[in-house]
């Protein structure tokens, strides 16, 4: 009976660990408004996903087609911490939870040491020194409360152009988090400019519901955006 025991709790061990190692928490973050988080958590293609805006200052449900929930909406109904309810979107079967983080460190610091994976969205910008700078400090800024963890970092250029200045800035960037992340940095995509995302977000309906009106556009669309969850997806496992 001891040996039963003992064999089953292992078992149950290796289960649990695989039950933990299916439920991610990604971050979405950058300190500069209007870089995309929002709209990269909402297009990105996860298995039983989640987005859970901790923004006050904005309402992600009236943009997002997926799944989306207001932090300021669950305290009304008394969660009291995030903690809180990321324990409840993972009790809910949800494997993966998409943290919309708000421009200060200060309204998410609870869960940093929950968080595995960092997700860095940036812009193409004519001062793009000040892009640069403002997305190397956002990673100072959280990699100073990390302690020195085992996190995983992706950075991501949205709304990229084939021009020159773009393709440069996105080395740039690369180079200079790979100076400060080393080998926690997993992963360098990329998104390109396009309209159809402001269509998902104006009419609030999904990929697969405006292919029917327009498959040429937002076929390409589709195929863009598979080479960016195929990205996501290798950062992830």
């Amino acid at each position: 009976l001891s040996r039963w025991v003992k064999e089953n709790k292992t078992q149950m061990k290796k289960e649990e660990k695989t039950k933990i190692d299916k439920q991610k928490i990604v971050a979405m973050v950058n300190f500069k408004g209007g870089v995309g988080k929002s709209t990269i958590a909402n297009v990105l293609d996860l298995e039983d996903k989640v987005i859970i805006n901790l923004d006050k200052a904005q309402d992600s449900k009236k943009v997002n087609t997926d799944e989306t929930y207001n932090f300021a909406e669950l305290e009304e109904l008394g969660i009291d911490t995030i903690e809180e309810a990321i324990e409840g979107a993972f009790e809910g079967g949800k494997k993966h939870i998409i943290l919309d983080t708000p421009g200060e460190i200060n309204d998410f610091i609870e869960v940093l040491p929950f968080i595995e994976y960092f997700i860095v969205p940036f812009n193409p910008a004519d001062r793009a020194i000040e892009t640069t700078l403002t997305t190397i400090d956002t990673i100072n800024t959280v990699l100073d409360e990390l302690d020195n963890r085992k996190d995983k970092w992706c950075i991501l250029l949205n709304k990229y152009t084939d021009e020159e200045a773009d393709i440069k800035e996105l080395k740039e960037v690369e180079k200079k988090a790979k100076d400060i992340l080393g080998t926690r940095l997993k992963c360098v995509s990329k998104l390109k400019n396009t309209q159809v995302i402001a269509t998902i977000e104006r009419k609030r309906k999904s990929l697969n519901e405006l292919i029917k009106t327009n498959a040429i556009a937002y076929g390409v669309f589709k195929k863009r955006l598979r080479k960016l969850n195929e990205d996501i997806n290798d950062f992830l496992n």
